[in-house]
């Protein structure tokens, strides 16, 4: 990762919101801020962990690589979410890779800082555990879906959710707009790229959602799609 450069404005974001002037002016000349375009690793399964890192803008996708061949998503993260608290605590590695999806601002904070500064915030410290808290729940809910044998009801789960998580209400439905690719979104389902794309035009068809430009997709009729878990 490049150098990147010093963070102007450190209140924009939640985790170090929490620290006070006097604790944050220990650790700015450290924290960085670094462009990532869209498709670059941010880090790899197997590295040391040496950085948390701050998702400032864009979006970021969290993959394991599966004896098959096959990539897993396990998370996706938004603005404001951030990576790698846990591992600096216990001075782990990495078990997944982390990929831009878009064009992106990632803020670093380095292992010493972490540890002399903000592990001594309990307010940064709820924070964590909060999240932690939250991946645990979209953990249960990734383990749920990929438990699930019909691959109607497998991508009518993931696209329920990705709408209550990333999903944005307009006059016409819920938009999903994460650059995901049929094949990124398959993986995120346990499903084939293949059978991603067919299932999309299938529930298309049906009136459920519009497959839009770009890999967005529109959900239509929320109740439709959720009538597909009771199959």
């Amino acid at each position: 990762m490049m150098e990147g450069y010093e963070l102007t404005n450190h209140k924009a974001i939640p985790i170090l919101n929490c620290l006070s002037d006097e604790e944050y002016e220990k650790i700015r000349e450290r924290v960085r801020i670094h462009a990532i375009p869209k498709g670059e690793v941010i880090f790899e399964s197997g590295e040391p962990a040496s950085h948390m890192y701050i998702l400032y803008r864009g979006m970021m996708k969290i993959s394991n690589h599966l004896s098959g061949g096959r990539d897993q998503i396990l998370y996706i993260y938004k603005k404001g979410d951030f990576i790698g608290g846990f591992n600096l605590l216990f001075g782990d590695y990495y078990a997944y890779t982390a990929v831009a999806l878009e064009d992106s601002f990632i803020v670093t904070i380095t292992l010493q800082d972490f540890r002399n500064v903000l592990l001594h915030n309990n307010q940064v410290l709820v924070t964590i555990l909060g999240m932690s808290y939250d991946r645990i729940r979209f953990s249960e809910q990734l383990i749920d879906v990929l438990s699930t044998q019909n691959a109607d009801q497998r991508i009518a789960k993931v696209l329920l959710r990705l709408g209550e998580r990333f999903g944005v209400q307009t006059d016409d439905g819920i938009l999903i707009s994460l650059n995901l690719n049929r094949e990124e979104l398959g993986s995120y389902a346990g499903v084939t790229r293949e059978t991603m794309s067919r299932k999309i035009h299938q529930f298309e068809d049906e009136g459920l959602l519009q497959n839009l430009p770009k890999g967005d997709i529109l959900l239509t009729d929320l109740e439709g799609i959720q009538a597909k878990l009771d199959v």
